[in-house]
């Protein structure tokens, strides 16, 4: 972890990730806009490669989903990059998380994420 950044930054990393996965964020172009990088790109569970302006279009289009949260952890992996990991579980399926988060200008902004289908427990 870089000194200089502290408990303080992962906190507002994971508060800013949360923040994806709520309705009132999802439904919000302007907020989508501040927390997706003009760079961002998502690999989906489902394997599609989403760009920044399909994937707020798909939020905005789409209802949010209620969805569980579990094991999400963040971890400074440069300096003002941070790693945040975690599952969710909707619906009965698990997929295991992850985003890449750049900080500039005191705001974090999401750049990459990569959804995961986990594998069956039985």
């Amino acid at each position: 972890m870089i000194a200089r950044m502290g408990d303080g930054e992962l906190e507002r990393v994971i508060g800013e990730e949360l923040a994806l996965l709520r309705p009132e964020a999802r439904a919000a172009r302007d907020r989508l806009e501040v927390l997706l990088d003009e760079d961002f790109v998502e690999i989906g569970a489902s394997g599609r490669r989403w760009e920044r302006d399909a994937i707020i279009a798909d939020f905005l289009e789409s209802p949010a989903v209620d969805v569980t949260v579990a094991n999400m952890a963040a971890r400074i992996v440069a300096n003002h990059v941070a790693l945040v990991t975690y599952e969710t579980e909707t619906n009965d399926r698990r997929v295991l998380r992850s985003s890449w988060w750049r900080e500039s200008g005191g705001q974090w902004r999401c750049f990459f994420h990569q959804a995961t289908v986990a594998p069956s427990t039985d």
